[in-house]
C-alpha cells in the first residue's frame, strides 16, 4: 500500500511539474508540486494506508506531516534544482529530476 501511494505521490509531483512548468518556470513547477504531491500521498495513506489510526483533526495531522518531511523536501528539491540547472536533459524533460530527487527519500 505504501509503495503504491508513493508512486501515486511521484505521479502527481511530475503531472505537475509538466503542467507548469512553462507558466512559472522550473523551479516554481518544482516547488509547487512537492506540495501537491506531499498533500496527495498524505491523503492516501490517511484514506488507505494508515486508515483509522489517525489522532487529531485532520488538518494538523497535515501540517504535523509536512513538518517533518521538511528534511525529505530539502534532500529532494535541492536534487531537482541541481539537476535541472546543470544538466539540459534535466531541464527538457524534467522527470528525470523528479525521478532523481526521489532517490534521497527512498533511502
Amino acid at each position: 500500500m505504501f509503495g503504491t501511494v508513493g508512486v501515486a505521490g511521484f505521479l502527481a509531483d511530475t503531472a505537475t511539474v509538466y503542467a507548469l512548468r512553462h507558466s512559472i518556470g522550473l523551479y516554481g513547477a518544482g516547488t509547487v508540486a512537492y506540495w501537491v504531491a506531499a498533500t496527495v500521498t498524505w491523503i492516501l495513506n490517511r484514506l488507505w494506508t494508515f486508515r483509522g489510526k489517525g489522532r487529531g483533526p485532520a488538518h494538523r495531522q497535515w501540517a504535523r506531516f509536512l513538518l517533518v518531511n521538511l528534511a525529505g523536501f530539502m534532500l529532494n528539491r535541492g536534487t531537482y534544482a541541481v539537476l535541472v540547472t546543470f544538466v539540459p536533459a534535466c531541464a527538457a524533460e524534467p522527470v528525470w529530476a523528479v525521478a532523481a530527487g526521489t532517490m534521497p527519500e527512498c533511502s
